[in-house]
């Protein structure tokens, strides 16, 4: 029995009927030992399926005439494992074979030196599974790289496991693996956790959206990113890994700090527009994070550029100089109502042009014109001394700050016009009043004349009638010389040539004094007079009587003056007010009123309300004004109440020092004084206590 013969037909029944396609291949050399192609020597049904020739076309017949390229592929394969190529060795690979268009994998083994077998295994399925794999990483790698956000996947314990472009950008890398390196090496990014770096801490508590915080760049700098992370687990619930997304929002919150800044210059702003003025340059440098800021305004002929107002400006800055060729002039003054905006000025002319660019080291400028009537008299910048891309918040806030400044710098032009108007009507005003004077004194003089010899004829005038001339001519003298002593006292008030004495007196002998000064015109007017004076509990003063009197008897006077018919009530009290007695005095009347438009009126100079002017009454309309001036002299003050066709009530309050303290004092100091005390010790000697006279 051939037993090698029968293994060798079992052992050629099991390779026809595997699964894979089988072939065996005798290889043929060249003259160098170098295979260079193969004979088919036997093949199943799944290799003549691949071949897509029937079995008998195979055997014997060369690689190259069926698959030139399988076997230019198998020979260089061959070739590279030569040195392998012993009985029993083996070795894989994978080929595409474009006739067929499918991917084969080739499990190779040598049955002696000179024949191998091989199984080809259809992994088209496979490889195709594989590339699309593949071309998924590729477009989630490069949509991970070029996310605007920054993505990265740290362990549960904060190490970087991947991070994309964004990311490292963020922190001011260059390139990712820089990023990665200077994060290997535990540096302190965030600048709170040292060994674990930024990633570590905060997740270890569970997953957050759009978490707030402030993180450190490579440079130091500070950056506010908003964070969301989430834990990525197993099956058994232990964390792999965590998946972080990392946004950018430092430009937002600058932006928000900026505009928030800018609402509150608002508040720190007062009523004195200079100190506005100030506060608005020195603003506009600390929003915008300059190296200075300055307000420089063109002096009238446009000659000169001054700087109005700085902040930060070297000690040297030069703050006065000829406009040509500086850039507030050339570009924002000249640029009329638009913002200029140079982020580099080594690359514009201004570093030959203007001589502070290279002397203080400039490189960047934001500036907007100051406009006042359509016309720009000046300009506020904000300058770096690095390159600086301006955002557009910060170029909006430099145009509202030169807007604000605009409104302030007009409103100090208008305080200034105001300020030298208001001077040159007080030296006006007080020339007027100084005239009054004058003009009064040298008026009473020959009145006081013409009123005496009036008096002197009228008295001793038989005629009747020429009497009646005679006392109508006294009596229009009196008036003239009323008109001219309100006049000359006001004048006196107004220029400051008035004070108060201080002296004691009794108040109810002034009041009886003054109020019966006026029983004559009023018993002639058919009014009654009433006085009452029961409230006075503080009878003696110290004070100003004479002005006091001037105002009871301007307020009286009134009321008689313009009371038809009626009554005038005046009533008069004092009350003990800590220090002080609180005098008040009430007149009122039953005259022809006030109206309520007409009220605040009738303290004003040179006014009498416009009933008063048809009814013709008499006077300067001084009275009330002088009342209130001598008033405000003496701490008092005068409140009015009154219904037109009713009449009025003046309540006027003044307080005075105790004349009882003030008569007490006295005594104590005059019986202090040395020679008083002199004589009463002495007199206490001679007549010692308890002797008798």
């Amino acid at each position: 029995m051939d037993i090698f013969g029968q293994k060798k037909k079992e052992s050629s029944e099991v390779f026809k009927n595997l699964p894979l396609a089988f072939v065996k291949f005798l290889i043929n050399y060249n003259s160098q030992g170098q295979p260079v192609d193969l004979t088919f020597l036997e093949v199943n049904d799944l290799l003549v399926k691949v071949a897509g020739q029937s079995q008998d076309m195979l055997i014997g017949k060369r690689l190259t005439e069926v698959s030139p390229e399988l076997k230019t592929f198998l020979a260089e394969r061959l070739q590279e494992n030569k040195a392998k190529l012993t009985e029993g060795s083996n070795f894989e690979s994978e080929i595409y074979i474009e006739s067929r268009k499918k991917w084969f994998d080739l499990y190779v083994s040598v049955s002696d030196q000179d024949i191998i077998t091989i199984l080809l295994s259809d992994c088209t399925r496979r490889k195709t599974l594989e590339e699309e794999l593949k071309h998924s990483e590729f477009k989630f790698k490069k949509l991970y790289d070029d996310s605007p956000l920054g993505l990265c996947r740290t362990s549960p314990d904060g190490k970087l496991i991947i991070a994309n472009q964004s990311l490292a950008k963020i922190f001011g890398f260059s390139n990712v693996e820089e990023f990665t390196d200077y994060y290997a090496s535990a540096a302190d990014i965030n600048g709170t956790n040292k060994g674990g770096g930024f990633f570590g801490k905060p997740v270890l508590s569970g997953n957050f959206n759009d978490q707030e915080s402030t993180w450190v760049s490579k440079e130091g700098k500070p950056i506010y990113i908003m964070e969301s992370a989430k834990k990525i687990f197993d099956q058994s619930g232990e964390p792999l890994y965590i998946e972080r997304i990392v946004e950018n929002i430092t430009e937002r919150k600058i932006t928000e700090l900026q505009i928030a800044e800018l609402n509150h210059l608002y508040l720190e702003m007062g009523v004195d527009p200079e100190k506005n003025i100030q506060t608005i340059v020195k603003k506009a440098c600390e929003i915008i994070q300059g190296s200075c800021s300055l307000y420089n305004r063109l002096d009238d002929k446009n000659k000169s550029l001054l700087t109005w107002s700085e902040f930060n400006a070297p000690a040297d800055f030069k703050r006065l100089d000829k406009p040509d060729g500086h850039i507030c002039y050339e570009a924002t003054i000249q640029g009329k109502d638009k913002p200029v905006i140079l982020e580099d000025l080594n690359t514009t002319d201004f570093v030959n042009t203007d001589s502070n660019v290279k002397k203080y080291g400039l490189r960047s400028y934001l500036g907007m014109p100051v406009i006042i009537n359509g016309k720009a008299i000046g300009s506020l910048c904000v300058v770096c001394n690095v390159p600086k891309r301006f955002t557009e918040t910060e170029i909006n806030i430099i145009s509202t700050l030169s807007k604000a400044l605009s409104l302030e710098q007009q409103r100090f032009f208008v305080e200034e016009s105001l300020i030298k108007a208001t001077d040159e009507a007080k030296i006006a005003n007080k020339a007027k009043s100084q005239f009054l004077a004058n003009m009064s004194h040298e008026i009473r003089t020959p009145l006081n004349g013409i009123i005496g010899f009036a008096e002197m004829l009228s008295s001793q005038e038989p005629d009747e009638r020429k009497a009646r001339i005679l006392n109508m001519i006294e009596n229009s003298g009196y008036q003239l010389l009323q008109i001219i002593n309100d006049i000359f006292d006001y004048s006196r008030i107004e220029t400051g040539k008035i004070s108060l004495k201080s002296e004691t007196f009794k108040l109810n002998e002034l009041i009886e004094e003054t109020v019966n000064f006026f029983h004559k015109p009023a018993q002639e007017k058919g009014l009654q007079y009433i006085i009452n004076t029961d409230k006075i509990t503080e009878n003696h003063l110290l004070g100003d009587s004479y002005k006091f009197k001037q105002v009871m008897v301007n307020v009286i006077s009134n009321a008689i003056k313009f009371t038809d018919d009626g009554s005038v009530l005046v009533i008069a009290g004092s009350i003990q007010k800590d220090d002080l007695i609180e005098v008040k005095m009430v007149i009122e009347d039953t005259g022809i009123g006030i109206s309520n438009d007409q009220l605040d009126k009738i303290f004003d100079e040179f006014k009498q309300v416009e009933y008063y002017l048809t009814k013709k009454i008499k006077g300067t309309g001084l009275g009330l004004t002088i009342t209130k001036k001598l008033l405000d002299l003496m701490n008092g003050k005068i409140v009015v109440e009154s219904e037109q066709g009713k009449g009025s009530r003046f309540i006027i309050t003044v307080p005075f020092k105790s004349g009882t303290v003030a008569m007490e004092r006295s005594k104590e100091e005059y019986m202090n004084k040395p020679e008083i005390k002199r004589e009463t010790d002495a007199k206490k000697n001679k007549n010692p206590a308890g002797r008798g006279q």
